[in-house]
């Protein structure tokens, strides 16, 4: 079943860390499951895949110029793993059971304790857990399929197209990817809306997006020009039954991300109410 863990962390002293931290988070959790499964998590390296597995890059920091934050040792920090499928499932459950809760992890040979984990949405608005079937109920049995879905991009979603950066949501690439993961590991895909007609039936409606480059390693080569903030999408579907598809797929953000580099923090996003309220 889809799962969506946060992990809680703290520093024991003022700490300074660079701004991207995505790649480091995603070498921790590999390194955790390959202790589990060194088959799955040799699997999990290649990066030519659609990713069946998200790793969000730290939150809740405070930023100290444009390339470090700093961790302070009396605030609270967290990110998230999600699992697609059942076997990266099990090996996540496995090592949130079994990688005691305290556990020390190194980030850039810096120590940051792991202090607690939920994959209750009660809990935390990013995590969760339910089977594909149970989520497609849900948006099935829902009385609000409403002809607009409005998405919060927490980290910067990202899209390539040709080599190029593509920073700008349109409703093509976001339903578009959603789609193709979806149908990479659901048991039950859609092969009935075609990812090439998904801008007849979806618009983009408003938005508020900063645009922003974040780089790797330091070097200007290496990087992704790409959107945070919030769009609304409007369905131009007038059944509320054949909006069905496109509420799952929004749903399904809970386990999934959007776009590029969702293993080392892009794409992180949220179904949003018009207030920002968690919609999903």
């Amino acid at each position: 079943m889809p799962l969506a863990a946060v992990l809680s962390l703290q520093v024991h002293e003022s700490t300074f860390l660079p701004t991207q931290l995505g790649r480091a988070l995603r070498a921790w959790t590999l390194r955790q499951i390959e202790s589990i499964d060194p088959t799955l998590s040799q699997s999990l390296h290649d990066t030519q895949r659609l990713p069946a597995y998200t790793v969000s890059d730290l939150q809740g920091v405070k930023r100290e110029g444009r390339q470090q934050i700093r961790l302070d040792p009396d605030l609270d920090y967290w990110f998230r793993i999600t699992a697609l499928t059942p076997a990266v499932e099990r090996a996540l459950r496995r090592v949130l059971q079994e990688r005691a809760e305290r556990a020390r992890i190194t980030l850039l040979n810096n120590p940051v304790f792991w202090t607690a984990t939920t994959t209750d949405h009660r809990v935390h608005p990013w995590a969760g857990e339910e089977s594909y079937a149970a989520l497609e109920h849900r948006v099935a049995s829902s009385s609000n399929l409403a002809d607009q879905i409005t998405f919060r991009f927490a980290s910067p979603v990202a899209f390539k197209r040709d080599s190029r950066d593509c920073p700008r949501p349109e409703p093509s690439l976001v339903f578009g990817n959603l789609l193709r993961r979806w149908n990479t590991y659901a048991p039950h895909p859609m092969p009935d809306l075609e990812r090439e007609d998904l801008g007849r039936y979806v618009t983009l409606d408003d938005y508020d997006l900063d645009t922003e480059l974040t780089v790797f390693g330091g070097s200007d080569q290496e990087g992704h020009v790409g959107s945070r903030g919030w769009a609304r999408y409007r369905l131009l579907e007038g059944d509320p039954q054949r909006r069905r598809p496109f509420h799952l797929l929004a749903a399904y953000t809970r386990y999934t991300a959007i776009g590029a580099s969702t293993a080392v923090g892009f794409g992180q996003t949220r179904v949003v109410d018009d207030e920002g309220r968690d919609g999903r």
